[in-house]
C-alpha cells in the first residue's frame, strides 16, 4: 500500500501561482478529541518534452487539544522549476493557540513567519489575537446540522521586508477578519469555503481579500483527495507585483 500511495503522490500535477497571504483557517481541525494528532502531505509533478518542469509541495501539521484549549503548528514549503528557471519558491510556519471562553466564543493568539520569492517577499513576521465566533451556536440553543459557520475578528502586528531597490522594512497593525463555511455532505465528501479580509487600520484602502474553496474526498481511513480553487487580491502590492493571484490545486493528505 505504501508504494502505491507514493506513486500517486509523485504523479499529481498542481497548478499553483504564488499568492500574497497564507490561509491558515483551512488548516484548522474541529474535533473534541483530546491529545496529539497531525498530518503530513507531499505532492509532486514532473513533465519533459515541449514543456519541462519539476514541482514539489510539502506540508506538516501538529495539533494538541486539551480541556478548553488547543493549539496547532502548521508549515508548508513549495518549489517549482520550469524550463530550467525557478518559478515558485515560498514557505511559511504558523503557530496558533485557541482558548474556549464560552461554547460559542474562542480567544485566539497566533504568530507566523513567511517568505515568498515571487512576490519579492523576503520575510514576513506576524503576531496577533482575535475572537472566533461559532455563529449557529450563538443564535440557536440547540443545533444539529451538517453545516458549520465561523466568524473571526482580530488585529495583528505585521513586519515585512521586500527584495526591491530602496526597500524599507515596514511595521503596521492590520485588522484581520474571516468567515468560514463548512458542509459535511456525507461520510466521505466535504466542502469548505474560507474568506479573509485584512486592512491597515491607518489606511483602509490598503486591504487584502482572499477566498478559498475546496472539495475533499475520503479515499481510505487516513487518506483523502483534495481539489481546491483560490483567489487573492492585494489592493496595494509592492511595485512590479500584480494585484491578484488565482490558484488551482489537486493533492493528497495523509493523517496520523
Amino acid at each position: 500500500m505504501t508504494a502505491g500511495i507514493l506513486t500517486i503522490l509523485m504523479t499529481i500535477l498542481i497548478v499553483n501561482p504564488s499568492y500574497p497571504q497564507v490561509n491558515t483557517e483551512k488548516f484548522r481541525k474541529e474535533s473534541e478529541e483530546t491529545g496529539f494528532s497531525g498530518n503530513v502531505s507531499l505532492s509532486a509533478g514532473l513533465a519533459s518534452g515541449n514543456s519541462d518542469f519539476v514541482k514539489v509541495n510539502s506540508g506538516l501539521r501538529i495539533d494538541y487539544a486539551g480541556n478548553g484549549y488547543a493549539f496547532f503548528v502548521v508549515g508548508n514549503y513549495e518549489f517549482e522549476e520550469a524550463n530550467e528557471a525557478k518559478v515558485v519558491h515560498k514557505g511559511f510556519a504558523h503557530l496558533r493557540n485557541i482558548i474556549k471562553l464560552q461554547k460559542e466564543y474562542y480567544l485566539e493568539l497566533f504568530v507566523q513567519k513567511e517568505f515568498n520569492e515571487f512576490i519579492l517577499l523576503e520575510d514576513r513576521n506576524l503576531a496577533g489575537a482575535g475572537l472566533r465566533i461559532n455563529l449557529p451556536e450563538l443564535f440557536c440553543d440547540s443545533v444539529s446540522t451538517p453545516f458549520q459557520v465561523f466568524a473571526g475578528i482580530g488585529f495583528m502586528y505585521e513586519n515585512e521586508q521586500y527584495n526591491i531597490p530602496s526597500s524599507q522594512e515596514t511595521n503596521l497593525v492590520r485588522s484581520t477578519n474571516y468567515l468560514t463555511f463548512k458542509w459535511q455532505i456525507n461520510a466521505t465528501l466535504s466542502f469548505i469555503s474560507i474568506n479573509y479580509f485584512q486592512f491597515d487600520i491607518n489606511k483602509f484602502h490598503d486591504y487584502r481579500f482572499m477566498t478559498d474553496t475546496s472539495l475533499n474526498f475520503l479515499i481510505l481511513k487516513n487518506l483523502s483527495f483534495n481539489s481546491a480553487v483560490s483567489f487573492r487580491h492585494d489592493n496595494e502590492p509592492v511595485p512590479d507585483v500584480k494585484k491578484y493571484d488565482l490558484e488551482f490545486m489537486n493533492g493528497l493528505t495523509f493523517g496520523f
